[in-house]
């Protein structure tokens, strides 16, 4: 996911500069890594939320300060600063709140407020370095932004890069152990189960023989299944599948030369029974490493649900 920039401002206060920055923006960095404007908030929905979630997205605030943005007033004649419903205060004040980067945008001579001009929430703004952009030099004014924008979010994309590799690297741990070695036997008991089935409706008669070693066979995977699910937590996945692999192709090739008789044949049959057990294994507890992945991923905030 792209860092994003978010824009706020105040359309009486500062509507025109806003449409002219957004333009160089977009030009600069594509309109999918901004977010402008409030028509953007669907219908129906709470605009509190929906506006802290935006900027929880983004990685730079720009925060377009106008002549009249310190002591714009509502109908009533308050301040809308003081309104803890104003869209600027809840936008400033999320990104100060998550430590995100704000940057002011200092319109024709505008001034950081101070801090005793601004609500509690929003005190930290008069600490924040800002940009004066002027009309006569506002072209050259945005190249110096969009220069200082380039840079912070090619080190934020940079950084979840690095977290994403990270998070690629760590051991695959299973999202849920104890149900592991469930998985696991069902699985690798299927193939066997599937091929007892197919032979009991056989019209040979001497398939059913086969049919009953089978299914007596299908022990052996059944507590390989469950031996590699259990190793999961311990070793992660590979190595929790590899390692019971051997053992149980032993022992189902005494079991057939038991059933049977003891000669090179046997071997070639035991891998051809016990193959699609390990395969069927092998596949289960690989989708369930990507679904814990991804699990682990939304949690760490990489990826959203």
């Amino acid at each position: 996911m792209s860092a994003r920039i978010f824009l706020s401002y105040r359309r009486d206060d500062s509507a025109g500069y806003a449409g002219r920055v957004q333009d160089r923006l977009v030009r600069e960095f594509g309109r999918d890594v901004l977010f402008m404007d409030v028509d953007a908030i669907p219908l129906g929905v709470n605009f509190a939320t929906f506006l802290n979630n935006e900027v929880a997205k983004c990685e730079v605030l720009l925060a377009v300060i106008g002549p009249n943005w310190l002591d714009a007033r509502n109908e009533a004649g308050t301040r809308r600063l003081d309104d803890p419903h104003d869209f600027v205060r809840i936008e400033i004040g999320a990104a100060l709140q998550r430590n995100i980067a704000v940057i002011p945008i200092l319109l024709d001579g505008a001034k950081v407020p101070k801090a005793n001009q601004l609500p509690k929430d929003l005190d930290e703004l008069s600490l924040r370095n800002g940009l004066d952009v002027r009309h006569a030099s506002f072209h050259n004014d945005i190249d110096k932004l969009v220069r200082g924008l380039k840079v912070q979010l090619a080190e934020a994309n940079a950084k979840e890069r690095r977290r994403e590799e990270e998070e690629e690297q760590k051991p695959l741990q299973p999202v849920s152990p104890r149900r592991l070695p469930l998985i696991g036997a069902v699985v690798s008991t299927l193939p066997m189960v599937a091929l007892v089935g197919i032979l009991r409706n056989s019209s040979v008669p001497s398939d059913v023989k086969d049919a009953q070693m089978l299914f007596a066979l299908s022990i052996i995977p059944a507590l390989y299944g469950g031996a590699a699910g259990m190793l999961v937590a311990r070793f992660g996945y590979p190595r929790a599948v590899v390692t019971p692999a051997i053992p149980a192709f032993l022992l189902g090739f005494v079991f057939l030369g038991f059933w049977y008789s003891w000669d090179t044949v046997v071997i070639g049959i035991t891998a051809m029974l016990f193959a699609p057990a390990f395969f069927f294994t092998w596949l289960a507890f690989r989708l369930h490493a990507k679904w814990a992945r991804k699990r682990r991923m939304i949690d760490s905030g990489l990826v959203q649900p």
